[in-house]
Protein backbone atom coordinates (compact mmCIF):
# COMPACT_ATOMS: atom_id res chain seq x y z
CA UNK A 1 0.00 0.00 0.00
CA UNK A 2 2.87 2.38 0.77
CA UNK A 3 4.21 1.89 -2.76
CA UNK A 4 0.78 2.65 -4.22
CA UNK A 5 0.59 5.87 -2.20
CA UNK A 6 4.09 6.80 -3.34
CA UNK A 7 3.25 6.17 -6.99
CA UNK A 8 0.04 8.16 -6.73
CA UNK A 9 1.68 11.13 -5.02
CA UNK A 10 4.45 11.14 -7.62
CA UNK A 11 1.89 11.30 -10.44
CA UNK A 12 -0.12 14.06 -8.71
CA UNK A 13 2.96 16.18 -7.99
CA UNK A 14 4.20 15.78 -11.56
CA UNK A 15 0.79 16.61 -13.01
CA UNK A 16 -0.35 19.49 -10.83
CA UNK A 17 2.90 21.14 -9.71
CA UNK A 18 6.10 20.16 -11.51
CA UNK A 19 4.77 20.20 -15.08
CA UNK A 20 3.36 23.77 -14.94
CA UNK A 21 6.48 25.06 -13.13
CA UNK A 22 8.75 23.41 -15.69
CA UNK A 23 6.77 24.96 -18.52
CA UNK A 24 7.16 28.42 -16.96
CA UNK A 25 10.88 27.92 -16.46
CA UNK A 26 11.34 26.81 -20.07
CA UNK A 27 9.41 29.80 -21.39
CA UNK A 28 11.55 32.17 -19.32
CA UNK A 29 14.90 30.44 -19.91
CA UNK A 30 14.79 29.81 -23.64
CA UNK A 31 12.10 32.37 -24.48
CA UNK A 32 9.88 29.77 -26.15
CA UNK A 33 6.16 30.11 -26.71
CA UNK A 34 3.70 28.84 -24.11
CA UNK A 35 2.70 26.07 -26.51
CA UNK A 36 6.28 24.88 -26.87
CA UNK A 37 6.85 25.05 -23.12
CA UNK A 38 3.71 23.00 -22.53
CA UNK A 39 4.65 20.34 -25.08
CA UNK A 40 8.17 19.91 -23.67
CA UNK A 41 7.04 19.88 -20.03
CA UNK A 42 4.22 17.41 -20.75
CA UNK A 43 6.63 15.11 -22.57
CA UNK A 44 9.09 15.26 -19.66
CA UNK A 45 6.33 14.54 -17.11
CA UNK A 46 5.11 11.56 -19.12
CA UNK A 47 8.62 10.19 -19.51
CA UNK A 48 9.31 10.49 -15.77
CA UNK A 49 6.01 8.77 -14.97
CA UNK A 50 6.66 5.94 -17.40
CA UNK A 51 10.10 5.41 -15.88
CA UNK A 52 8.47 5.29 -12.44
CA UNK A 53 6.13 2.44 -13.50
CA UNK A 54 8.52 0.55 -15.78
CA UNK A 55 8.46 -2.57 -13.59
CA UNK A 56 6.23 -5.37 -14.92
CA UNK A 57 4.77 -5.98 -11.45
CA UNK A 58 3.70 -2.33 -11.20
CA UNK A 59 2.04 -2.44 -14.60
CA UNK A 60 0.07 -5.55 -13.62
CA UNK A 61 -0.94 -4.24 -10.20
CA UNK A 62 -2.13 -0.89 -11.52
CA UNK A 63 -3.97 -2.35 -14.54
CA UNK A 64 -1.52 -0.84 -17.04
CA UNK A 65 -1.97 -3.83 -19.34
CA UNK A 66 -4.05 -5.21 -22.20
CA UNK A 67 -6.81 -6.49 -19.94
CA UNK A 68 -9.63 -8.94 -20.66
CA UNK A 69 -12.38 -8.04 -23.12
CA UNK A 70 -14.35 -11.23 -23.76
CA UNK A 71 -18.00 -10.46 -23.07
CA UNK A 72 -17.22 -6.81 -22.33
CA UNK A 73 -18.81 -5.34 -25.47
CA UNK A 74 -21.77 -3.89 -23.57
CA UNK A 75 -19.37 -1.90 -21.39
CA UNK A 76 -17.00 -0.80 -24.15
CA UNK A 77 -19.15 0.03 -27.18
CA UNK A 78 -21.42 2.68 -25.55
CA UNK A 79 -18.48 4.81 -24.32
CA UNK A 80 -17.36 5.35 -27.91
CA UNK A 81 -20.07 7.99 -28.24
CA UNK A 82 -18.85 10.06 -25.27
CA UNK A 83 -16.25 12.08 -27.26
CA UNK A 84 -19.08 13.07 -29.62
CA UNK A 85 -20.71 15.09 -26.83
CA UNK A 86 -18.12 17.82 -27.44
CA UNK A 87 -18.61 17.94 -31.22
CA UNK A 88 -21.56 20.44 -31.15
CA UNK A 89 -19.20 23.09 -29.74
CA UNK A 90 -17.61 23.25 -33.19
CA UNK A 91 -20.81 24.88 -34.46
CA UNK A 92 -21.47 27.34 -31.65
CA UNK A 93 -18.74 29.94 -31.97
CA UNK A 94 -15.77 29.49 -34.26
CA UNK A 95 -13.87 32.10 -32.26
CA UNK A 96 -13.75 29.57 -29.43
CA UNK A 97 -11.39 27.31 -31.37
CA UNK A 98 -8.44 26.59 -29.12
CA UNK A 99 -4.92 25.79 -30.25
CA UNK A 100 -3.89 23.85 -33.31
CA UNK A 101 -5.43 20.43 -33.81
CA UNK A 102 -2.15 18.57 -33.28
CA UNK A 103 -1.42 20.53 -30.11
CA UNK A 104 -4.92 19.88 -28.78
CA UNK A 105 -4.64 16.16 -29.56
CA UNK A 106 -1.26 16.04 -27.81
CA UNK A 107 -2.69 17.73 -24.70
CA UNK A 108 -5.69 15.39 -24.77
CA UNK A 109 -3.41 12.34 -24.83
CA UNK A 110 -1.25 13.76 -22.05
CA UNK A 111 -4.21 14.55 -19.79
CA UNK A 112 -5.88 11.23 -20.59
CA UNK A 113 -2.80 9.22 -19.65
CA UNK A 114 -1.88 11.18 -16.52
CA UNK A 115 -5.39 11.44 -15.07
CA UNK A 116 -6.15 7.78 -15.68
CA UNK A 117 -2.88 6.82 -14.04
CA UNK A 118 -3.73 8.98 -11.04
CA UNK A 119 -7.37 7.99 -10.62
CA UNK A 120 -7.98 4.60 -12.28
CA UNK A 121 -4.53 3.13 -11.66
CA UNK A 122 -3.21 4.46 -8.33
CA UNK A 123 -6.20 5.87 -6.42
CA UNK A 124 -8.45 3.02 -7.59
CA UNK A 125 -5.86 0.47 -6.46
CA UNK A 126 -5.42 2.21 -3.10
CA UNK A 127 -9.14 2.04 -2.30
CA UNK A 128 -9.31 -1.49 -3.69
CA UNK A 129 -6.62 -2.63 -1.26
CA UNK A 130 -8.35 -0.95 1.69
CA UNK A 131 -12.05 -1.35 0.96
CA UNK A 132 -12.52 -3.65 -2.03
CA UNK A 133 -13.27 -3.17 -5.72
CA UNK A 134 -16.79 -1.79 -5.37
CA UNK A 135 -15.66 1.04 -3.09
CA UNK A 136 -12.69 1.67 -5.36
CA UNK A 137 -15.06 2.35 -8.25
CA UNK A 138 -17.03 4.86 -6.16
CA UNK A 139 -14.26 6.72 -4.35
CA UNK A 140 -11.89 6.98 -7.31
CA UNK A 141 -14.83 8.57 -9.18
CA UNK A 142 -15.53 11.00 -6.33
CA UNK A 143 -11.85 11.98 -6.25
CA UNK A 144 -11.85 12.47 -10.01
CA UNK A 145 -14.87 14.74 -9.81
CA UNK A 146 -13.47 16.80 -6.93
CA UNK A 147 -10.18 17.29 -8.75
CA UNK A 148 -11.97 19.53 -11.23
CA UNK A 149 -12.49 22.15 -8.53
CA UNK A 150 -8.96 23.21 -9.53
CA UNK A 151 -10.58 24.74 -12.63
CA UNK A 152 -12.18 27.48 -10.52
CA UNK A 153 -10.83 30.80 -11.71
CA UNK A 154 -10.08 29.63 -15.23
CA UNK A 155 -13.59 28.33 -15.90
CA UNK A 156 -16.91 30.06 -15.04
CA UNK A 157 -18.30 28.90 -11.68
CA UNK A 158 -21.44 27.24 -13.08
CA UNK A 159 -19.42 25.19 -15.57
CA UNK A 160 -16.91 24.24 -12.87
CA UNK A 161 -19.77 22.93 -10.70
CA UNK A 162 -21.09 20.96 -13.68
CA UNK A 163 -17.60 19.55 -14.22
CA UNK A 164 -17.45 18.32 -10.63
CA UNK A 165 -20.58 16.24 -11.18
CA UNK A 166 -20.18 15.03 -14.74
CA UNK A 167 -16.50 14.22 -14.21
CA UNK A 168 -17.61 12.08 -11.28
CA UNK A 169 -20.14 10.38 -13.57
CA UNK A 170 -17.48 9.73 -16.20
CA UNK A 171 -15.30 8.44 -13.39
CA UNK A 172 -17.98 5.86 -12.56
CA UNK A 173 -18.03 4.70 -16.17
CA UNK A 174 -14.25 4.47 -16.37
CA UNK A 175 -14.06 2.84 -12.94
CA UNK A 176 -16.52 0.14 -13.95
CA UNK A 177 -14.61 -0.52 -17.18
CA UNK A 178 -11.35 -0.69 -15.24
CA UNK A 179 -12.91 -3.17 -12.79
CA UNK A 180 -14.51 -5.34 -15.48
CA UNK A 181 -11.57 -5.45 -17.91
CA UNK A 182 -8.72 -5.25 -15.42
CA UNK A 183 -7.13 -2.51 -17.53
CA UNK A 184 -7.05 1.28 -17.81
CA UNK A 185 -6.48 1.07 -21.58
CA UNK A 186 -10.06 1.85 -22.67
CA UNK A 187 -10.45 4.69 -20.12
CA UNK A 188 -7.16 6.22 -21.33
CA UNK A 189 -8.24 6.10 -24.99
CA UNK A 190 -11.76 7.49 -24.42
CA UNK A 191 -10.54 10.08 -21.91
CA UNK A 192 -7.90 11.29 -24.38
CA UNK A 193 -10.47 11.54 -27.17
CA UNK A 194 -12.91 13.50 -24.99
CA UNK A 195 -10.25 15.99 -23.88
CA UNK A 196 -8.70 16.34 -27.34
CA UNK A 197 -12.05 17.41 -28.81
CA UNK A 198 -12.64 19.68 -25.80
CA UNK A 199 -9.26 21.37 -26.27
CA UNK A 200 -9.92 21.90 -29.98
CA UNK A 201 -13.33 23.49 -29.43
CA UNK A 202 -12.42 25.20 -26.12
CA UNK A 203 -15.91 26.54 -25.55
CA UNK A 204 -18.71 26.67 -22.97
CA UNK A 205 -22.43 26.75 -23.54
CA UNK A 206 -25.08 26.72 -20.83
CA UNK A 207 -27.51 24.44 -22.65
CA UNK A 208 -24.98 22.05 -24.17
CA UNK A 209 -23.01 21.68 -20.96
CA UNK A 210 -26.16 21.01 -18.95
CA UNK A 211 -27.46 18.45 -21.48
CA UNK A 212 -24.05 16.75 -21.56
CA UNK A 213 -24.03 16.58 -17.76
CA UNK A 214 -27.47 14.91 -17.72
CA UNK A 215 -26.39 12.38 -20.36
CA UNK A 216 -23.23 11.59 -18.40
CA UNK A 217 -25.21 11.18 -15.15
CA UNK A 218 -27.36 8.62 -16.95
CA UNK A 219 -24.28 6.85 -18.33
CA UNK A 220 -22.65 6.71 -14.93
CA UNK A 221 -25.81 5.44 -13.22
CA UNK A 222 -26.51 2.76 -15.84
CA UNK A 223 -22.92 1.52 -15.80
CA UNK A 224 -22.73 1.33 -12.03
CA UNK A 225 -26.13 -0.36 -11.63
CA UNK A 226 -25.19 -2.91 -14.30
CA UNK A 227 -21.89 -3.50 -12.54
CA UNK A 228 -23.60 -3.97 -9.16
CA UNK A 229 -26.16 -6.36 -10.65
CA UNK A 230 -23.43 -8.54 -12.12
CA UNK A 231 -21.51 -8.46 -8.85
CA UNK A 232 -24.61 -9.55 -6.94
CA UNK A 233 -25.40 -12.34 -9.43
CA UNK A 234 -21.81 -13.64 -9.37
CA UNK A 235 -21.83 -13.64 -5.55
CA UNK A 236 -25.15 -15.47 -5.45
CA UNK A 237 -23.87 -18.22 -7.71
Amino acid sequence: MKRTISQGLTAIILYIFIRPVLSGILCAAIECTEMTGNVISCAVALLLMLVKIKEKNDQTEYAICKGRYHGMRKYIMPVLILPLLNVPYFFIDESNAGGTVLYSVFLGIYVGIMEELIFRAFIFRLFELKNGEQNAVIWSSVAFGLMHILNLGSVPVYFTVLQLFYAGAIGLVFGVIRAKTGSILIPVVIHSMIDAVAFITDGYDLILDTVSAVILFIFGGVYYISYLREKTESTAT
